[in-house]
């Protein structure tokens, strides 16, 4: 996985005869340029002669991976033309998915991720799967289906705890929230849902106040031990409704859960930074006995 952007990224020394680029959004400006063209030039440079290019970029970007494929004259299967898939959300279970890819149809395929947008990034997977298959890598169904169905991904609509659910996500760009409120704003539907947040200084925060604002949901704003993270009690300034500040994520997750009761559930978001102290809490948790599951 390529740590930023792609073209200059040290991963981009690898030609395993496939590239991936998943959906492109505004993210990491200072570095890769402040349009979605911009990006998605510095993505497209992981593209290489002689191999298969993977996508589910949406327009504007989709336009530059299609050139940079051109330009290397190499086959692009993008979601919604040459990958087909049709999911259905499965709640607390996960998703269900159906993809067709060019070579093949894979029928209700288990994906055990909360949230729906999950299955654009299986349906890329399983197209890369048939790609690396195409250069005479030895991938069975079976294993196909087995890894999807035993995937995890720590940080990405996580489940921590229970009484009440403690949901983490990293997701720390508008796009990336913008999805992840959805989804659990559909998963907590008749309970009480609180959201703790927390953000780097240099991130989109008028953006993501606002998507906050518009769930209706009480807001935590946590500090989070981290040079470059945004103080609480300027987030909350900014914020232009009722909300919370919190000097430690402890403190914040420990309000939010009374906040929540028993029944409801609580969202850590807006920074893996916020996200890694929370798991690490929950895990020292763990150790002491307390349970981490949900149904």
């Amino acid at each position: 996985e390529v740590g930023l952007g792609g073209r200059l990224d040290s991963t981009n020394v690898l030609d395993l005869g496939v590239s991936v680029i998943t959906n492109i959004a505004l993210d990491h400006t200072q570095y890769l340029g402040s349009t979605l063209e911009a990006i998605a030039a510095e993505k497209a440079g992981i593209l290489k002669p002689d191999s298969i290019a993977i996508t589910g970029a949406q327009p504007p970007a989709l336009a530059v991976i299609e050139a940079a494929a051109q330009e290397q004259r190499i086959p692009l299967q993008r979601l919604g033309h040459e990958i087909e898939l049709t999911a259905i959300d499965k709640e607390w279970a996960g998703v269900q998915a159906t993809v067709t890819t060019p070579a093949d149809t894979y029928r209700d395929l288990r994906i055990p991720l909360l949230g729906l947008h999950q299955a654009d990034n299986a349906a890329l997977a399983v197209a890369a799967i048939d790609a690396l298959r195409s250069r005479g890598w030895e991938i069975s169904d079976g294993a196909l289906r087995d890894g999807l169905a035993r995937t995890r991904w720590p940080g990405r609509l996580e489940v921590l705890d229970r009484n009440p659910i403690v949901l983490v996500d990293g997701a720390h760009n508008p796009a990336g929230l913008q999805r992840s409120l959805a989804a659990v704003q559909k998963l907590a539907k008749g309970r009480q849902l609180v959201i703790v947040f927390g953000a780097m200084k240099d991130k989109d925060l008028p953006a993501m106040l606002a998507q906050l604002r518009a769930t209706d949901a009480p807001v935590i704003f946590s500090a989070i031990d981290w040079h470059r993270a945004a103080a609480p009690a300027d987030l909350a300034a900014q914020f232009d409704a009722p909300a919370e500040a919190a000097e430690s994520s402890i403190e914040a997750l420990d309000r939010a859960r009374q906040r929540a009761t028993p029944n409801g559930v609580v969202l850590v978001c807006g920074s893996l930074y916020l996200v890694g102290e929370v798991i690490g809490a929950a895990r020292a948790r763990l150790a002491k006995g307390s349970s981490v599951s949900a149904r």
